[in-house]
């Protein structure tokens, strides 16, 4: 199954169509993209990944790629959101 993204009319040449399709996308285009709506229908073959998978996937991607740069953005990033979420639950239970 193909991803589908909305763009606004016109945006796209037919050469940046063809692109898009080729890398795995279709481009919708419309007047109004804010009120696109898409129903995708959920094949029991084609089960969705999730948060876990997801979580895991991203994980070995960064583990064994040798970009520095997104590898350090995303530890710093993860890094973060530990400690936002550590000092929300500290508040919570302490009533601050």
């Amino acid at each position: 199954m193909k991803q589908v993204i909305v763009f606004p009319r016109g945006q796209l040449s037919p050469e940046d169509r063809r692109h898009m399709y080729e890398a795995g996308f279709v481009a919708v285009e419309a007047d109004d993209p804010s009120k696109v709506v898409l129903a995708v229908p959920l094949a029991v073959s084609a089960p969705t990944l999730g948060t876990d998978e997801l979580t895991m996937a991203l994980l070995h991607a960064v583990g064994t790629t040798t970009w520095e740069e997104p590898k350090r953005l995303f530890a710093e990033e993860m890094h973060r959101r530990a400690v936002a979420r550590e000092k929300s639950l500290a508040s919570s239970k302490t009533g601050d």
